[in-house]
């Protein structure tokens, strides 16, 4: 979304250079790109591998 829609909490077309609100109402379209990538958060495989770890030493000779 737009920084004028996400700001009044309503659904942007998005459209480019300006989204429908925008330009119905004349007002500057601005759009940021957010650094989200897609996928695991950092260390989060690790760590399951070391819970796995943990869980195998509790029960022994079950893997």
């Amino acid at each position: 979304s737009c920084l004028v829609c996400r700001q009044r909490k309503v659904a942007c077309n998005r459209r480019r250079p300006k989204c429908g609100l925008c330009a119905k109402n004349n007002l500057e379209c601005q759009y940021v790109s957010r650094d989200r990538r897609p996928g695991l958060r950092a260390g989060f495989v690790s760590l399951l591998e070391q819970r796995l770890g943990e869980f195998n030493k509790e029960r022994p000779g079950r893997e």
